[in-house]
């Protein structure tokens, strides 16, 4: 449609929706996948949110009908920053400068170290100061998974600094992402995902039977902690595959050039 195109559909996992003014969501255009942006009125909110995990998103789906969204509206992600500056050439920061792919999921990332260091600092607190049989601070095996998880969190925290450095200064240097160099960010963005659910994991089996309370915040942890880790942008085995395939020569997984 001339200035704009109409969109249709039901969507799901839209986080803070309630609290929004405005939803942005992907479609189909005769050109290819856009994101497009719509204001409150346009759209309906269905109360589909309940899981297992990460109940305070609010991710509930998104439903519209027959919406006119203008072009000015509309965001096409595989050339944002990648070929289509005007985010960067409005705003002058960084983050415009550099393919929208490169930084999409590392927002996923954050709150997941966050979930994992809540489990080990609860951890650290329900034993500290306590001592005899059984799990406490006297016990091997608590002092061993609390060390393996804290350092997995730790790394993990480190992985997602030193690449969002890394892309920011390349960004700054005007410079281009290579293929592999963005397939090693998305590997380096999921593993980093998955140490956190390891980490989480090992103190969780280490907590006894209080841990599966709902007075007890380790069970929170434990239930987060895997619910942010099922989002399919943090899926391992798909980065795994695409960054190995392309530092072994071969060309990159079919849409996963990003």
């Amino acid at each position: 449609m001339a200035g704009g195109l109409r969109v249709s559909g039901h969507w799901s996992f839209s986080s803070g929706c309630d609290a929004a003014s405005w939803v942005m969501v992907g479609a189909q255009s005769p050109s290819g996948p856009l994101w497009t942006l719509l204001p409150r009125p346009d759209y309906d909110i269905l109360d589909t949110w309940f899981t297992s995990g990460m109940r305070g998103t609010g991710s509930k789906d998104i439903v519209i009908r027959e919406a006119f969204v203008p072009a000015h509206r509309t965001l096409d992600p595989s050339r944002a920053g990648d070929g289509e500056w005007t985010g960067w050439e409005l705003h002058r920061r960084l983050s415009y400068r550099l393919p929208l792919r490169c930084m999409t999921g590392w927002d996923l990332v954050a709150p997941i170290i966050g979930i994992a260091q809540g489990a080990v600092d609860a951890f650290t607190a329900r034993l500290r100061g306590t001592s005899g049989p059984g799990r406490t601070a006297d016990a091997v095996l608590v002092q061993v998974r609390l060390a393996e998880a804290s350092v997995e969190v730790d790394a993990a925290r480190e992985l997602q600094r030193r690449c969002i450095r890394e892309i920011l200064a390349k960004a700054e240097r005007g410079e281009e992402f290579t293929p592999l160099e963005r397939a090693r960010y998305r590997r380096d963005k999921n593993f980093a995902a998955r140490l956190c659910v390891q980490a989480v994991n090992r103190l969780f089996e280490a907590s006894g039977g209080h841990a599966i309370a709902e007075s007890e915040a380790m069970q929170r942890y434990h239930r987060d902690a895997h619910a942010a880790s099922h989002h399919q942008g943090l899926s391992w085995d798909t980065a795994a595959e695409d960054f190995g395939r392309q530092a072994l020569g071969l060309s990159p997984l079919p849409g996963r050039f990003g």
